[in-house]
């Protein structure tokens, strides 16, 4: 197969099989002159060892093929790729969705859009005691834009250490011989799902935990499916310092007309009961965001292949620290963007290290006169000695993208219950 460019003149050989049985045919191409879809019989990512006929679009800046069917019989013919280069129309006898077991010759659609599914994880304490538990928290996000079926993950504990236990805030997890897996389900655009897991180590020094997800249909950036995270163990005494940081987001204004500029408010706050040190922020960019700047109230942020990252440094007790972030949007639609927070020290609270904001991006102007307000609070010591001074620190942000007027906050008293 071949591809001609009016603007060079210039003709290009997409395809190199061997034989008349790999020919490829039926080669459409979309309204931006990227995505080429066409079928063949040929293997060409290894996927089609039989050498059936299947659907693949090849995307000319990325220079990468993905496969779009997977058939066991049956001619595929005809595919036709619409302008937006998301939809793929074809003709087959082949049984693809399961309704169609007498091999009838039927229309279907595909979309042949892929997702961005990313894992993270954070384990907590580190440094950790030998024969102490030793937490992992995993977060997997679906970045659309669309929905992601079949999500699992797989999590490779460490030798060194033994299984503890394993929840899920979604589908099920079991453990075999180090290995976890988890089997997920679907996961919409803007869904997260966390994974706790207990171990205890057995063993003196460095260990490394590897986890991975994957999902059915098109992965969009697999850079993201993996993540390991290395840990400490130590033979005491356990650590003394502790701390609570607590990170929450906004995207200003929401929704956001196309082509303009968003701003990301991220508000982040330690609750102690101890001083952080080293505090980093990382902020995953949407794909149809390009960025504009960074600018932090404390340290300094820069931004590589699409993940901003912070260097915030020592954050106090009770002190606080924002950081904005402008893109500019590129695509209509619904937009997610994580970002998280990390230190030294030992956390808490891991769960509110975290955090997300959906942002819906439309072609037009958006409402005037509103604004988002947000309030959070938190009291330290906690627990806290009798006839002892209890500190509350209530924060309130207002997110725009307007001035908020006649803000009130009433604050009620503590209802003890013995």
């Amino acid at each position: 197969m071949f591809f001609f460019d009016s603007n060079t003149d210039l003709i290009t050989q997409v395809t190199s099989s061997v034989g008349s049985d790999n020919d490829s045919f039926g080669a459409s191409i979309d309204a931006q002159g990227n995505l080429i879809a066409f079928a063949t019989e040929a293997d060409i990512n290894g996927g089609n060892p039989e050498g059936n006929d299947e659907i693949y679009f090849f995307n000319i800046n990325a220079g990468t093929f993905t496969q779009i069917t997977q058939s066991t019989s049956g001619d595929i013919n005809s595919p036709d790729i619409n302008a937006m280069g998301n939809k793929i129309v074809f003709d087959s006898r082949a049984d693809l969705t399961g309704q169609n077991p007498d091999g009838s010759l039927e229309i279907f659609l595909t979309d042949c859009r892929g997702r961005d599914l990313s894992i993270t994880k954070v384990d907590f304490p580190d440094p950790v005691v030998v024969n102490q538990t030793l937490n992992y928290a995993l977060f997997i996000v679906n970045f659309g834009p669309t929905a992601a079926t079949g999500v699992t993950v797989i999590d490779n504990l460490p030798p060194e250490v033994m299984f503890d236990s394993v929840a899920t805030t979604q589908g099920m997890c079991m453990e075999a011989g180090g290995t976890i897996n988890c089997d997920v389900g679907d996961m919409a655009l803007g869904d997260v799902v966390r994974i706790d897991i207990q171990v205890t180590p057995t063993v003196i020094g460095a260990i490394l935990n590897v986890a991975s997800v994957t999902s059915n249909g098109i992965e969009d950036n697999p850079d993201n499916n993996m993540v390991a995270e290395p840990t400490v163990v130590i033979d005491g005494p356990p650590p003394t310092t502790n701390t609570d940081l607590f990170v929450i987001k906004d995207g200003i204004p929401n929704p956001v007309e196309v082509d303009t500029n968003l701003t990301y408010s991220v508000f982040m706050a330690n609750f102690g009961p101890d001083a952080a040190t080293g505090v980093t922020l990382t902020d995953i960019l949407p794909v149809s965001a390009n960025f504009v700047s960074a600018i932090p109230t404390q340290g300094a942020c820069n931004e590589v292949g699409g993940i901003v990252t912070c260097d915030i440094g020592d954050v106090g007790v009770g002190q606080s620290v924002q950081v904005d972030i402008v893109v500019t949007l590129t695509v209509t639609g619904l937009i997610v963007n994580i970002a998280q927070v990390f230190n030294n020290e030992n956390d808490l609270t891991p769960a509110n290290n975290i955090t997300g904001d959906i942002t819906q991006v439309v072609d037009g102007q958006v409402p005037p006169d509103t604004a988002n307000l947000l309030i959070t609070k938190d009291g330290f010591p906690d627990p806290v000695l009798i006839n002892e001074n209890l500190t509350y620190n209530v924060f309130i942000v207002n997110f725009g993208p307007n001035d908020a007027t006649g803000v009130t906050m009433v604050m009620c008293k503590e209802i003890w219950r013995f």
